[in-house]
C-alpha cells in the first residue's frame, strides 16, 4: 500500500474497515433474523379474529377422569356482545351456574363470587384451535387447583 506512508495511516485503515465490517454484520444479523423468520404453524390472533366464531364454542365441554367419568364439565351458554354466560361444575366440589364473562377477541374474563358456595374464582377462558382453555388465577379453596385446564372434547349431544 503505497498511499499509506506512516504506520498511523494504516491503523486507520484497518480500524475503519473493522468498524464497516462490524456494522454489515449487524445489518446481515437484523435482516436474517428479522425478515427471514420461520412461518408459526399456530394461528395469530389476526387469523383468529377474522374466522372466530363463538358459535362453535356454543354447549357443553367435558373432561374425563378415571372410567370416563366426567369430572369437569364446561357449558357456553350464551354469546352477546361483549359478554357470554357460562357454566362449570367440578364433581363433588362446587357448581357454578349463568356466570358471565367479559369478552375480548378470543378471551373471556371472569370473577365469580358466589354466595350460597362461599367460593370466589378468578381467571379467563381462551377460546382457541377448537378448544376452550380455564384458567383459574385465584380461588379461596384449596380443593380448586390454580392453572389451566383445557377442554377439548365437546359432547356429541350438543348443537
Amino acid at each position: 500500500m503505497e498511499f499509506l506512508d506512516n504506520d498511523n495511516d494504516k491503523g486507520i485503515y484497518w480500524v475503519v474497515f473493522f468498524v464497516i465490517l462490524l456494522i454489515m454484520a449487524i445489518v446481515g444479523y437484523k435482516f436474517v433474523f428479522s425478515y427471514h423468520k420461520p412461518k408459526d404453524e399456530n394461528k395469530t390472533d389476526e387469523e383468529l379474529a377474522e374466522g372466530f366464531k363463538f358459535d362453535d364454542y356454543k354447549g357443553t365441554w367435558v373432561l374425563y377422569g378415571d372410567e370416563d367419568k366426567v369430572v369437569q364439565e364446561l357449558r357456553i351458554n350464551i354469546v352477546d356482545g361483549s359478554t357470554l354466560t357460562f357454566d362449570y361444575s367440578i364433581e363433588e366440589i362446587v357448581s357454578f351456574e349463568s356466570k358471565t364473562a367479559e369478552l375480548e377477541d378470543n378471551v373471556a374474563t371472569f370473577d365469580i363470587e358466589d354466595s350460597d358456595s362461599e367460593m370466589n374464582i378468578s381467571g379467563r377462558l381462551i377460546f382457541r384451535n377448537d378448544k376452550i382453555f380455564l384458567v383459574i388465577t385465584s380461588a379461596n379453596s384449596s380443593d380448586i387447583s390454580l392453572g389451566t385446564i383445557e377442554f377439548s372434547e365437546k359432547m356429541d349431544n350438543e348443537v
